[in-house]
C-alpha cells in the first residue's frame, strides 16, 4: 500500500503539465517541404555532429577538418533558427552560441594559418629569383 502511494506521488512530482515536443519547427519541413518524424530529426543531427566531431578530433587532413568545421557551424545555424522559432529562453540557445563562436573562431584560426603558411612560401620564392 506504501508503495502505491509513492508511485502515486512520484507520478504526480514528475508529470509535466503538458506534452513537449522539441522538434516543433525544423528547417527540413519548411525548405524541402517533407515531414520528418522528431525523433528520427534529432537521431540525424546527432550523427551529423558525432560523425563530424570524430573526424576533427582524429583524421589529419586539414581539408577534411575544414568540411567538418562548416558542416558543423551550417548545423548550428539549424539549431539556433529552431530554437528561434520555437521562442525558447536565451538559456537554451547560449550553449548553441558558444558552441557556434568556438567553431568560428577555430575557422579563422585556420584561415590565419592557412594565410601565414602561403606567405612564408612566397617570401621563400621571391629570395630563391633574387638569389638566381
Amino acid at each position: 500500500m506504501e508503495t502505491k502511494r509513492r508511485h502515486i506521488r512520484s507520478q504526480k512530482f514528475f508529470q509535466k503539465s503538458a506534452p513537449v515536443n522539441s522538434v516543433l519547427v525544423n528547417s527540413v519541413e519548411a525548405i524541402l517541404d517533407m515531414k520528418v518524424p522528431a525523433k528520427w530529426y534529432r537521431r540525424i543531427i546527432g550523427s551529423i555532429e558525432v560523425i563530424c566531431g570524430f573526424s576533427m578530433a582524429t583524421i589529419p587532413f586539414s581539408t577534411v577538418k575544414l568540411c567538418s568545421n562548416v558542416v558543423l557551424i551550417l548545423n548550428s545555424l539549424n539549431a539556433i533558427y529552431s530554437h528561434y522559432m520555437v521562442e525558447d529562453k536565451f538559456e537554451k540557445v547560449a550553449p548553441t552560441l558558444v558552441f557556434l563562436f568556438m567553431l568560428i573562431g577555430r575557422l579563422v584560426i585556420d584561415y590565419q594559418g592557412r594565410k601565414a603558411l602561403a606567405d612564408q612560401q612566397n617570401v621563400s620564392e621571391d629570395t630563391r629569383t633574387k638569389q638566381e
